[in-house]
C-alpha cells in the first residue's frame, strides 16, 4: 500500500516545487524591475538588491541552473553591501557635523 503512495506523494511534492519555482521567478523579475524605478531611495534599493539575492540562491537551491544564478546574487550581495556603506558614511557625517553644531552653540 506504502509504495502504491510514493508516486503520488513524490509528484505532489515536484508540483510544489514548480509552483514555487513559479513564484519565485516572478519576484525575481519584479525585484529587477523596482530596481530600475529612479526614485528609488538608497535604503530602498539596499533592501531591494538584498531581496534579489536572498531570492536567486532560493531559486538555486531549488533549481539549480549551472551558476548563473549564483553570480547575479553575488553581484546584488556587493551591491547591499556598498549601500549599506553609503548609508553608514552618510549617517556619521551628520553624526559629525551635528555634534559640532552643538559644541559650537555651547561655546
Amino acid at each position: 500500500m506504502a509504495l502504491l503512495l510514493l508516486p503520488l506523494l513524490l509528484c505532489s511534492v515536484l508540483l510544489a516545487r514548480s509552483h514555487e519555482t513559479e513564484d519565485l521567478n516572478r519576484k525575481i523579475e519584479g525585484l529587477r524591475r523596482s530596481l530600475d524605478n529612479p526614485r528609488l531611495g538608497l535604503a530602498q534599493k539596499g533592501d531591494l538588491y538584498l531581496e534579489l539575492a536572498t531570492s536567486l540562491q532560493k531559486l538555486n537551491h531549488l533549481k539549480p541552473d549551472g551558476g548563473k544564478r549564483i553570480a547575479e546574487a553575488e553581484r546584488a550581495y556587493r551591491c547591499a553591501s556598498h549601500v549599506r556603506a553609503a548609508l553608514n558614511a552618510t549617517c556619521n557625517a551628520m553624526r559629525s557635523s551635528a555634534g559640532r553644531l552643538w559644541s559650537s552653540r555651547a561655546s
